[in-house]
């Protein structure tokens, strides 16, 4: 056991040592003395910071190619390494001088998960340049593999897209997005997008894409976020007419109400998870007299139909248009439509 601890104590030493070497660019000798570290983890970790210190002293050397104007030199360079983590470098180097193309031909030699990494890259560096046709080009080719990373690219694109007032290419991108999760956080972002330049029209497309495509989101925790990020939208917006299908309300009305009264029945049936939802019947008091002028109903959950009745009795005599509000106690959001209007003829 004391050879053992007194074995693994020389190499923690050992191992310290080649961290120095490495530090003054002495690699020779720091993979002679990694070799013969005897605890083999240790050995390991030595060797693997030897290949991590002359990885980043070649990436320095392109660097400095780079800003030389040694442009296919440091590629020559950075393609004989065979390191993935040294192509990268060489990808980012080129994306950010603009030089796409040699960019887009060093990507290719990289494995396929690195290599859709470098593609974003490149796309992103695409749109900073006004390429926007390459960046959307270069996103598409995005491996299927790499899902999560091609469908965060298409966003990032389409938000572009949708400040410049591309709203019809924007959302012909985050169509391609199949995931409706993913799809209904795409859209939402080029709803906002579309809010920043202003264009009220734009934002009430991109919203109706949005809203169909959160429906369709089976995790109902997930959908009702998405929702309110929907719902945020059209506050920031300052959108007052937008209507947003969350749920349907029909109103039963006798043809004739006499003086005795008469019975109001609504039947609301939910289409979304929408919480608490409140039905103000306050607007009617002008003419007739409710026993119930706001009616409540709480955790209203998709799939949901509930039914209410109502007394009435009229005021006077005519015939009256009586609207009713809806509001939801969540988000802010009015139900469709928004300001039903009611015939009620009443007969003294």
């Amino acid at each position: 056991m004391g050879n053992a601890d007194a074995k693994l104590r020389g190499s923690w030493v050992w191992s310290d040592v080649v961290d120095g070497l490495v530090k003054i660019g002495r690699f020779s000798e720091a993979t002679n003395l990694a070799k013969r570290i005897e605890d083999r983890e240790t050995r390991l970790r030595a060797l693997t910071r030897v290949v991590d210190g002359t990885t980043s002293i070649l990436c320095h050397v392109l660097s400095v190619m780079m800003d030389v104007g040694e442009d296919e030199k440091a590629i020559e360079l950075a393609m004989k390494s065979n390191d993935e983590r040294v192509l990268f470098h060489i990808v980012r180097l080129l994306a950010d001088a603009g030089k796409l193309e040699e960019a887009l031909k060093v990507a290719e030699k990289m494995h396929y998960e690195n290599r859709d990494y470098a593609l974003s890259y490149i796309a992103d560096a695409a749109v900073k340049v006004g390429e926007l046709d390459k960046a959307i080009s270069i996103a598409r080719s995005i491996s299927l593999l790499s899902a999560d990373l091609r469908w965060k690219t298409l966003a990032s694109l389409a938000q572009q897209l949708a400040l410049l007032g591309a709203v019809d290419r924007a959302l012909e991108l985050a169509d391609e997005v199949k995931d409706a999760r993913q799809r209904a956080q795409v859209l939402t972002d080029v709803a906002f997008a579309t809010t920043e330049s202003g264009n009220e029209d734009g934002v009430k497309r991109v919203l109706k894409y949005a809203f169909h495509a959160a429906r369709k989101i089976e995790n109902s925790i997930e959908r009702a976020w998405a929702l309110l990020d929907l719902a945020n939208v059209i506050v920031t917006a300052g959108i007052q007419d937008f209507p947003v299908i969350l749920a349907r309300m029909w109103l039963i009305l006798p043809d004739e109400v006499g003086p005795a009264g008469g019975e109001l029945r609504l039947s609301l049936e939910v289409y979304e998870d929408i919480g608490a939802m409140s039905v103000d019947l306050s607007a009617w008091l002008e003419h007739l007299e409710l026993d119930r002028p706001v009616l409540r109903f709480r955790s209203l959950r998709a799939g949901v139909k509930r039914k209410r009745k109502v007394k009435l009795r009229p005021k006077r005599a005519g015939e009256f248009t009586l609207p009713i509000d809806i509001r939801l106690s969540r988000a802010g959001l009015s139900l469709e439509p928004s300001a039903p209007c009611v015939k009620l003829r009443v007969i003294m």
